[in-house]
């Protein structure tokens, strides 16, 4: 009875929520918890598979990804798309969402949430995209991350699907639980950004790893005399192209894709090896990545007759550094101009710590021709100092804390333009160019 009337005041608040301007996506499972404190281990039992998708970058995209294909398989599950990924979002996905015929569940979890969603519940797969410096306030250095998030799953009845390529996530297998590996052949494809931006040195012994390949930043083939060393993947990208979308085989199976960025290679290859291991037939899963779109401002294009521009979230140096590199190829022709707005805020979702702008590559926009850049955000005026650290021109840059007025301003000014948001900044700077595409 109690578990009844959790829901359905969840539910009820849910609706309230939204019609107050809210998205409703944490509420509810704030409502069911307070009416029934074990409503988490109600409403996820009976499921066949509960898969965690976690990471720094990536964990949005590749659950995306595993819902849209099991979806378009026709499978019904519970899956917080609505972005909220720590406890209170996860559960509101799972009160809000489950019904009878409902057997698998797909969940982006925040790395710094494990801990608390492991006291409530489990789940039978966990897949770990990539670790690298994020909100360090919040999580700390990599290998303090590292280490409570092996705390957590040691002892644990959980299948990890891990990235082979990283030795962060590699270093996971020493929870001991059961693991799979994926990862990149190499030599099949350059990067465009292969800078070492993370450690280089082994995460078990502290000497420096031996890289034979570099995909990007830290991730690649590695080995160490201690013996520490990339797995042979179960699941592997042999060959791979790009261009405005990613062509790829994975274990020699041709696929192409509409998604833009090479490095959303990983997400897929994620997400293939997730479904395959769930049971889903290589036709399956081949149709529902073909069909897949991005359209949360992850890597997403938008084009009329006179005017594009990409969007990508960056929170890290690691994913900002990808952005700057790959949206002059997707937007713009050899020697055309582009233009750059760049957003970052300091909120509590974006960590207080914006020190990490200082390891962003900007110096790569000296070899650009870049019309000019706006910085935006509650710390914009950072932003704008480290570019003149970068030795941008002081008459390219400007700087503009509103992030609605500043997009408008890029957008009416620009012809290729690139939308660099951090977390907080992503929804209004992606709702406004949204809009201003969609009315022209």
């Amino acid at each position: 009875m109690r578990k009844v009337i959790a829901t359905n005041l969840a539910k009820l608040g849910r609706r309230v929520s939204r019609l107050r301007g809210g998205e409703g996506s944490t509420i509810p499972g704030k409502i069911a918890q307070r009416v029934d404190p074990d409503i988490a281990k109600s409403v996820t039992a009976g499921f066949d598979d509960i898969i965690f998708i976690s990471g720094t970058n990536g964990k949005t995209t590749t659950s995306n990804l595993i819902g849209h294909i099991l979806k378009v398989s026709g499978r019904d599950i519970v899956h917080n798309i609505e972005g909220s990924n720590m406890f209170e979002g996860i559960l509101s996905s799972f009160v809000i969402q489950k019904n009878s015929k409902t057997k698998i569940a797909v969940i982006e979890i925040d790395e710094g949430s494990i801990a608390k969603t492991f006291r409530h519940f489990q789940p039978t797969k966990m897949v770990f995209t990539n670790f690298s410096r994020d909100q360090m306030d919040r999580f700390g250095e990599l290998d303090t991350l590292v280490d409570q998030i092996i705390d957590c799953l040691k002892d644990q009845d959980i299948s990890l699907i891990l990235n082979s390529d990283d030795p962060f996530v590699r270093r996971l297998a020493k929870a001991g639980n059961d693991a799979i590996y994926y990862g990149i052949d190499a030599g099949i494809y350059e990067f465009q950004e292969a800078n070492m931006t993370e450690s280089k040195f082994c995460p078990k012994c502290g000497k420096p790893l031996d890289y034979s390949w570099i995909h990007y930043s830290h991730i690649g083939h590695y080995t160490c005399e201690c013996g520490f060393s990339r797995k042979e993947p179960k699941y592997a990208i042999t060959a791979l192209s790009s261009g405005l979308s990613l062509d790829m085989s994975i274990n020699d199976i041709p696929l192409k894709t509409r998604v833009s960025g090479d490095y959303n290679a990983y997400n897929v290859l994620a997400s293939y090896a997730v479904l395959r291991e769930i049971g889903l037939s290589e036709e399956e899963i081949i149709e529902g990545i073909e069909s897949f779109q991005l359209s949360d401002g992850r890597m997403q294009y938008f084009k009329n007759d006179n005017q594009n521009a990409m969007v990508n979230l960056a929170k890290n140096p690691a994913s900002f550094n990808m952005s700057l590199t790959i949206g002059h190829n997707i937007v713009s022709e050899e020697n055309e101009a582009v233009s750059y707005l760049m957003a970052l805020n300091d909120y509590g979702a974006d960590g207080r710590d914006v020190s990490w702008i200082w390891d962003v590559d900007f110096e790569h926009l000296n070899n650009e021709n870049i019309d000019f850049i706006i910085c935006t955000g509650s710390r914009a005026e950072e932003l704008a100092l480290r570019l003149k650290y970068a030795g941008l021109p002081k008459d390219k840059v400007s700087c503009n804390q509103n992030i609605v007025a500043a997009t408008e301003q890029a957008l009416k000014q620009s012809v290729h333009l690139i939308a660099i948001p951090n977390y907080t900044a992503l929804t209004p700077m992606h709702r406004s160019i949204e809009k201003y595409f969609k009315e022209r």
